[in-house]
């Protein structure tokens, strides 16, 4: 009798002994599942936060980028007429452009910028010289500007431009354009006077 109180409390022994390792293994896998699942958690609430900071930082440098001014019809005329001159960049066109407008060219008598005139809406003509011996047409076809130069009648140089190309390249260069359209009507008016001047 006393063999099975023995036997019985030795099973019992081993079945608590077994119980508690059971017990400490599911607690362990589930302790690890639970920090997988924090970790997981964690790395993906870090990727949400860069993929956050990566779009507002873009939307901040789109946004800090300067906006590129419309064009009217006279300011893309011009922004032909000065993309025909000499030069690598625009920058060194502008300097070509105020070098003939000031009239510091070798021969300003057919490159000095003296008078832009509209024609046909919208069609300009930009005369060079006192006595208008060259000049430059800008006309608009749909998406296409041509410019056509000619001297004593001769048409000698002809380039076309897609618009809106030509638009997107001057964009930034809006005052400059502005500035070269006021020239070249103060180069008109001092002509016209001086002109009026000659014939009294």
């Amino acid at each position: 009798m006393n063999k099975f109180k023995v036997i019985y409390s030795l099973l019992g022994g081993i079945i608590v002994v077994l119980c508690a390792v059971l017990f400490f293994i599911l607690g362990s896998n589930n302790a690890n599942h639970q920090s997988k699942a924090q970790k997981q958690q964690t790395s993906s609430s870090l990727t949400n936060q860069r993929q956050k900071q990566h779009s507002s930082s873009k939307q901040a440098s789109s946004s800090s980028e300067p906006q590129k001014a419309e064009l009217n019809y006279e300011e893309l005329a011009v922004a032909a007429y000065v993309n025909s001159l000499r030069g690598d960049s625009i920058d060194d066109k502008f300097k070509t452009f105020d070098e003939l407008a000031n009239g510091q060219s070798a021969n300003p008598a057919t490159e000095q910028p003296m008078a832009i005139e509209q024609h046909e809406d919208p069609t300009f003509q930009i005369g060079e010289g006192k006595l208008v011996f060259a000049w430059y047409i800008i006309s608009f076809n749909n998406d296409q500007i041509d410019v056509d130069h000619y001297t004593h009648g001769d048409k000698d140089f002809s380039k076309s431009y897609n618009k809106n190309d030509l638009a997107e390249q001057f964009g930034n260069y809006k005052a400059q354009l502005d500035a070269a359209i006021q020239k070249i009507q103060q180069n008109q008016a001092q002509n016209n006077v001086q002109m009026d001047a000659s014939e009294s």
